[in-house]
Parts: structure tokens; C-alpha cells; sequence
């Protein structure tokens, strides 16, 4: 269940963008990469089709 859903735009800080930068390799577009950074240090919950974001420790709803 999805307890809360993000408004947009969201601001980006600096720990999520050194956490973006510690993702894996298989993050190649930048804007996955802020996305599941802001996910993780928040608790949020990402809603994708995408392969590679469940393989990283964040929430994800499949759709």
C-alpha cells in the first residue's frame, strides 16, 4: 500500500546527489538515479516497469 505520493517537483539536495552517485552502474539515466536516491534517504515508494530500480534497496510498486 502507498502511504504517501510525492508532489512535483521535488527538490534535490547534496545527500541525495552523493548518494545518487554511489548507485551502481546500472543506473545510467541521471534521472533515475535522483529518483531512487531521493526514494531511499526519504522512505518513498517508486512507482516503474523499470528492470534495474528494484535491484537497488528502495520500495518500488510495480505497474
Amino acid at each position: 500500500m502507498c502511504r504517501r505520493i510525492a508532489e512535483w517537483p521535488r527538490s534535490s539536495g547534496a545527500g541525495h546527489g552523493v548518494r545518487a552517485g554511489r548507485l551502481p552502474g546500472h543506473h545510467r539515466d541521471p534521472f533515475d538515479r535522483i529518483l531512487t536516491a531521493q526514494a531511499q534517504t526519504e522512505g518513498m515508494t517508486i512507482l516503474t516497469r523499470d528492470k534495474w530500480i528494484p535491484t537497488d534497496d528502495v520500495q518500488i510498486m510495480s505497474v
